[in-house]
């Protein structure tokens, strides 16, 4: 009978060594979180990053399955001692200890909880997503913004939307890219994925719950937090030579135009009647003078004879009544709020003149495209069309559309990776880490990009199995201004953007 030896190299599953799980819910939302790991049966699931390096990053979807045998998360249930509190949007942290370190998982809220099953087999599934989700659905208004970096704006928004400040909420890289103007009425994601779109960097929520924002220094400069051998992988799934060909790259870009002072909004409304002692609110778009709504800038406090007039006839005539009219305004950013107010003890006036000057800020689109004959006729035509509404530099978009074709003409490697039971290395790194792959089966010896992971546990909840999409990331040594080491071009060193 032969000797079965096993070995426990650093990070492989150890049968003596379990995984500790903590999983906390502040039920009633008091700040105070109950620790709900000993329900959990498993498995649980995690799911986060990008289909791929030309989509969006999705918010991070958690799931884990709790015995429910007692009914204890059963939001019917009066008996429960969590009754009435077993609902959605409750915050949860998922955490898990293996070898005395505790690796943070997951930070966000609950989507939904569905018991399921009879007697004896009860179960809940909880489903929870990180803050992402929250910010798509936030409408975020910021008055305009000059001359900041666009992690400004993202913490702004942050601000608008109520997320934590703080380094325990946010981790924001200063940007690369200085906008001479930024304003917002939208939502609170798609504003700020066009900020990174245009600086060209990338935002998510880390495992520990952190907005976290890569800027494009980082993204090219970045270093790599671990190393990842094909003698550690279970399975391998390589992209095609020509699933990330694109040779013709079109960047559209905005620069900005500010306007000399003039009128950016007018009342048309010669009907507008306020009676004495009363007031009303009337809302302002600013307007360019091609009558194109936008934002202003040096927007002016309505004077009175020069902004705004009444009388008590409709349209002008009568008596003057400017001196009872008041007119408060709050000024955003594309936009007026204005509330006018009849201050005359007993006649009525009619507004006969309303308007606001400022320097309205025009943008007008800017298109650069750049085509790789050579590549196109080897793989057909594949376009890449990037709408990068922050990005005011012609010379920036230029230069991004010059590095895109570059890169991506030619073949890139990208792979979808397997590793079970290696509890370091899949809790030890975060989604957009950069690590070092080492395949030599494909060729392949690079530092690469998470730029999606899916974690899942056995219903134990004991062993843990791993999906890791690598990206291909441009591993060029750049020039880039002001970066010690990458100050100098040279022969191994060449223009970035």
């Amino acid at each position: 009978m032969g000797l079965l030896l096993l070995f426990t190299p650093t990070g492989i599953y150890d049968p003596s060594k379990s995984i500790t799980w903590s999983i906390q819910i502040d039920w009633d939302l008091d700040t105070v979180y109950t620790e709900e790991a000993s329900y959990a049966v498993g498995p649980l699931t995690w799911e986060g990053g990008r289909a791929g390096v030309f989509d969006e990053v999705e918010a991070t979807r958690l799931t884990v399955v709790l015995d429910n045998e007692t009914r204890r998360f059963d939001p019917w249930y009066v008996s429960s001692p969590l009754y009435p509190n077993v609902l959605p949007h409750r915050p949860i942290i998922v955490q898990a200890t293996y070898d005395n370190n505790t690796y943070a998982l997951f930070k966000g809220k609950i989507e939904d909880i569905r018991p399921e099953g009879g007697l004896g087999r009860r179960r809940v599934t909880i489903t929870a997503y990180d803050g992402l989700r929250d910010m798509a659905s936030h409408t975020a208004s910021v008055v305009l913004q000059k001359a900041v970096t666009t992690d400004v704006p993202i913490g702004l928004i942050l601000d608008d939307a109520g997320w934590g400040a703080g380094a325990t909420w946010r981790a924001l890289d200063t940007g690369s890219d200085t906008l001479a103007y930024w304003w917002c009425d939208e939502s609170a994601l798609a504003a700020i994925q066009g900020l990174v779109n245009s600086e060209g960097g990338v935002f998510f929520i880390s495992h520990d719950g952190k907005a976290t924002f890569y800027s494009r220094s980082t993204m090219i400069l970045g270093t790599s937090v671990a190393d990842i051998d094909e003698d550690i992988i279970t399975d391998i799934v390589l992209n095609q030579p020509w699933d990330l060909i694109r040779n013709t790259i079109k960047v559209t870009a905005y620069p900005v135009t500010l306007a000399a002072s003039g009128n950016i909004w007018q009342l048309e409304d010669q009907a507008v009647a306020i009676a004495a002692g009363e007031s009303k609110t009337i809302w302002a778009s600013f307007h360019d003078a091609n009558n194109v709504d936008c934002p202003a800038d040096t927007v002016i406090n309505p004077v009175a004879t020069t902004d705004y007039t009444a009388n008590t006839v409709q349209g002008g005539g009568g008596a003057d009544m400017t001196a009872w009219m008041t007119v408060t305004p709050t000024i955003f950013s594309k936009a007026a709020k204005l509330v006018v107010a009849n201050t005359h003890a007993t006649t009525t006036f009619y507004i006969t003149l309303l308007k606001i000057r400022g320097q309205a800020i025009s943008q007008t689109a800017f298109e650069v495209k750049r085509e790789n004959t050579t590549s196109q006729t080897a793989y057909g035509k594949r376009a890449l069309d990037m709408d990068v509404p922050w990005q005011q530099s012609e010379s920036v978009a230029a230069d991004l559309a010059d590095s895109k074709l570059g890169f991506y003409k030619d073949p890139q490697k990208g792979a979808i990776i397997t590793i079970e039971r290696r509890m370091v290395e899949l809790l030890g790194v975060d989604i957009f880490d950069r690590v070092d792959f080492t395949c030599p089966i494909y060729s392949i010896s690079e530092s690469m990009r998470l730029g999606k992971m899916m974690l899942q546990t056995s219903a134990g909840m004991q062993d843990l199995r791993g999906e890791l999409s690598l990206e291909a990331v441009d591993n060029s040594t750049y020039w880039l201004l002001g970066v010690v080491g990458n100050s100098e071009v040279g022969v191994t060193t060449r223009l970035g953007y």
